[in-house]
C-alpha cells in the first residue's frame, strides 16, 4: 500500500513539474494570440446604430485579414446575418454571415471572401452592417491580422 501511494506522489510530482499549457487553448474575443507581424481590434457593443457613419476597423496599411470573431451578447440572432465591407452595406470581405442568438461565430479561411482588402498605400476601413437588420442585437467583434 505505501508502494502504490509513493508512485502516486511521485507521478503526482512529475505531472506538476511539466511545463503548463498556454491559458488560451481557442480563439477567444479576449485570448487571441499573434506573432510580432500581425495585430487586432476589438469593438464592443455593436448595434443597428453603431456602423452607420463610421467604420467599424481601419485595418493599417498592408494588412491581411487572418479572422474576425463575433459573439452576440443577447438572445436576437441578427436578421440575415452580417456583411463586412469596404463601405457601408459592403460585403467584400463577408456577406450574410449567420450570427445567431447568443451565438460565437468564427469568420476564417475559406469563409472570408477576400481577406486583402488593405491597402499597400493607406489603411483601410471596413463596415460591419445587418444583412436584413440587427434585431436588438448587441455584438463584440474582434478581427485579427497579419503584415
Amino acid at each position: 500500500m505505501r508502494c502504490l501511494l509513493l508512485v502516486l506522489m511521485l507521478m503526482s510530482s512529475v505531472a506538476h513539474a511539466q511545463p503548463s499549457k498556454p491559458p488560451c487553448q481557442s480563439p477567444s474575443l479576449s485570448c487571441l494570440g499573434g506573432g510580432p507581424n500581425s495585430g487586432s481590434a476589438t469593438v464592443t457593443g455593436v448595434t443597428a446604430n453603431s456602423t452607420a457613419v463610421l467604420p467599424l476597423f481601419t485595418l493599417p496599411v498592408g494588412a491581411k485579414v487572418r479572422a474576425i470573431y463575433v459573439q452576440n451578447t443577447t438572445a436576437n440572432a441578427v436578421t440575415g446575418g452580417v456583411n463586412i465591407g469596404t463601405a457601408v452595406a459592403g460585403a467584400q470581405v463577408a456577406s450574410a454571415t449567420a450570427i445567431g442568438a447568443n451565438a460565437f461565430v468564427v469568420i476564417s479561411g475559406s469563409t472570408l471572401l477576400n481577406s486583402t482588402w488593405a491597402s499597400t498605400t493607406v489603411p483601410q476601413s471596413l463596415y460591419l452592417t445587418a444583412a436584413i437588420a440587427f434585431n436588438a442585437a448587441s455584438l463584440n467583434v474582434e478581427i485579427v491580422w497579419d503584415y
